[in-house]
């Protein structure tokens, strides 16, 4: 089973295992013996990867996934598997190595990776910029009214003078 984490490629997955859970809260309701649960959606999705790396390139592979789970940036996941999930982009949450005794370039390795999702924007930065946009517009309007207020003093003044 092939599974590619960015640039990445691990060819001897073994085990795979799917977690994907919601977000439930309970609500006690005073006085009453039931609660009431509030769904708060889906968690991020989570595949546990065990398998093995082996050969001339087993070394470099494990130091590149190594440095990927100590950037925690988002990879491109592509693979065959299906578990169930839509996976896209994925963080590499835990890594767990172990080199086998007696064999020469030969890891197996056991790797979480949790479905990464865009945060959502930040409210106070789409406020400060409604309010950049606002104090734009008082600032043209003031301007736009004080030109006005110039043109009809000059042209109050010019009656006064001529009759």
């Amino acid at each position: 089973m092939p599974v590619r984490l960015g640039d990445i490629e691990l060819t001897s997955v073994q085990d795979v295992r799917a977690d994907d859970t919601r977000t439930l809260v309970e609500l006690r309701v005073p006085g009453q013996a039931g609660s009431v649960f509030q769904d708060l959606g889906r968690a991020p999705a989570s595949v546990v990867l065990a398998g093995l790396l082996v050969g001339e390139g087993a070394a470099d592979t494990l130091e590149r996934l190594r440095a990927a789970y100590q950037k925690a940036k988002a990879l491109a996941f592509a693979s065959d598997i299906a578990i169930g999930t839509e996976l896209t982009e994925v963080v590499i949450a835990d890594l767990v190595v172990r080199q086998e005794s007696g064999y020469r370039d030969r890891y197996r390795y056991t790797l979480k990776i949790r479905e990464h999702i865009e945060p959502p924007e930040d409210a106070a930065a789409n406020q400060a910029a409604i309010d950049d946009a606002v104090a734009a517009e008082a600032a043209a309007w003031t301007d736009n009214n004080a030109a006005a207020s110039d043109a009809l003093a000059l042209t109050h003044a010019h009656e006064d003078h001529s009759g």
